[in-house]
């Protein structure tokens, strides 16, 4: 499970908002996935570049803009599933108590369904856990943000539509995306 571990961080880090040093910290990840999940590390690499070249002002605009100023890509998954209803709230108390339970600190100050935190946390439970988590909650999510991406070119966009492959592999699941179109090479 710590290789599961180390690869998930280091992808969850590219799914924060960027700073100086997020086009290595792409770069890195893209490395760690690159033996098990070449088309994973393409895309990490294709944001590093993207990174690299980008002002940090332009990279933090366009994080803002796809993922904070619209409602639609939020990545707060259970907003998707549940909007600001109660069992938003039982969500988010049952991922805070299951971070507690397996010793995780949270590294952003943000809700814990944010997809980073669920991301850390999904490589820290159990295989069961993970899929239950992932069946019930990030793969659902995930199609619910891949399919308001369609028009969308931010360097985020294909990093997100391979996610849900990927995270389907890591977990052995047997996830079968809404529509095989929207599938990159499918």
């Amino acid at each position: 499970m710590d290789d599961r571990k180390d690869r998930f961080d280091a992808l969850t880090k590219c799914l924060l908002y960027p700073t100086g040093g997020s086009a290595d910290t792409a770069t890195r990840a893209a490395a760690l996935w690159a033996e098990r999940r070449p088309e994973l590390a393409t895309r990490l690499g294709e944001l590093g570049s993207w990174l690299k070249q980008a002002s940090i002002g332009e990279a933090e605009e366009a994080y803002t803009r796809l993922f904070d100023l619209n409602p639609v890509c939020s990545l707060h998954l259970g907003y998707h599933l549940f909007e600001d209803t109660y069992a938003r709230g039982a969500l988010l108390a049952g991922l805070v108590s299951e971070r507690n339970r397996v010793g995780l600190i949270a590294v952003t100050n943000d809700l814990p369904d944010f997809l980073p935190e669920v991301l850390r946390l999904l490589a820290r439970v159990s295989d069961e856990d993970a899929s239950l988590l992932a069946t019930a909650i990030v793969l659902p999510a995930l199609e619910k943000i891949r399919s308001s991406l369609k028009e969308n070119d931010a360097p985020w966009v294909p990093l997100l539509e391979e996610l849900p492959l990927v995270i389907g592999a890591e977990l052995d699941l047997e996830w079968i995306p809404a529509s095989a179109e929207e599938v990159p090479n499918a």
